[in-house]
């Protein structure tokens, strides 16, 4: 990660929504029409969350993504430039843009159906074209919003490059093995590094992976912290314990918070505690990118 010509340290390419979220009372059963309590609208999608968290948290980020020709891209333009993040690479499409419907309970626990819309748009040629951002980067963060050819292109790419590639397999909805090799930090949850792993044990499922010789591993556990792996490490970090309202961009916000710090060259046992503190923060508020917090509020 080292080039002193590069002056953007952080990429996330990735999708980007328009969340809209009702908080309700408990999630309704099969057949069941409920009330909300409240309803609001707000970006998503974990490229956007991840890309506002880098930003809030003191990186320096850009953001390649697609969005459609309507009012919802507008939208989307307005509030990321309200958040102080580059809108220059994102890319309008003449399809709808993604959208994303969120139900969250009174235990702050969340429900999400996604439209992927203009996420799915995104094509290796768009990486081609905006390949000087991997030319500029020490950093990129991927997710699994937008199609698989695409981030796969992207981290081939990247290590062309002598990029460091984090990887949030979230949705678990794509095959991992032909680039577990590129990645250099692979940051699934409990659920989703079972979906990847023959092993029922989170330790043996890590060490799965890391034969397959991905560079490291870090779960997050929600209240039950997060835990890294390498060949040669492994730390547990425990969580902050917060009054839970929303969980939905907590994972986002420590990603986020994860590439900040290794991007000033700080511990991975650094790097945890910093995104451990700012997921606890993001738990205690409503929404998406707003719920994350600011580097001020949390050092």
């Amino acid at each position: 990660m080292q080039n002193e010509e590069r002056f953007m340290s952080i990429l996330v390419i990735g999708s980007v929504n328009v969340d809209t979220t009702y908080n309700l009372e408990n999630f309704p059963k099969p057949g069941e029409t409920i009330s909300s309590l409240s309803k609001s609208r707000s970006v998503g999608g974990k490229g956007a969350n991840q890309a506002i968290a880098c930003q809030k948290l003191g990186g320096d980020v850009k953001f390649l993504a697609c969005v459609g020709n309507d009012m919802d891209a507008d939208f989307i333009f307005e509030h990321m430039r309200e958040y102080g993040v580059d809108t220059s690479n994102i890319i309008k499409k003449d399809v709808d843009t993604g959208t994303a419907l969120i139900n969250v309970d009174k235990t702050g626990q969340n429900e999400i159906v996604l439209d992927h819309g203009a996420n799915y748009a995104i094509t290796i040629q768009d990486i081609d074209d905006n390949i000087e951002l991997l030319d500029e980067c020490d950093i990129l963060i991927l997710q699994m919003e937008i199609p698989q050819e695409v981030n796969e292109y992207a981290i081939k790419k990247a290590k062309e490059k002598g990029v460091f590639v984090i990887l949030n397999p979230a949705p678990s909805e794509f095959e991992v093995e032909d680039i577990l090799d590129k990645v250099d930090l692979f940051v699934p949850n409990e659920n989703e590094i079972l979906r990847y792993s023959s092993k029922n044990n989170l330790k043996e499922a890590a060490d799965e992976l890391l034969d397959k010789n991905v560079g490291s591993v870090i779960i997050t556990l929600g209240e039950n912290g997060s835990e890294y792996f390498s060949k040669t490490e492994h730390i547990k970090q425990d969580a902050i314990k917060a009054k839970v309202v929303d969980t939905t961009s907590a994972g986002d916000s420590y990603i986020g918070a994860m590439a900040v710090m290794l991007d000033q060259k700080k511990s991975i046992k650094e790097a945890m505690e910093f995104a451990t503190k700012a997921s606890s923060k993001t738990v205690t508020r409503k929404g998406s990118g707003e719920s994350i917090p600011t580097i001020d509020e949390i050092m």
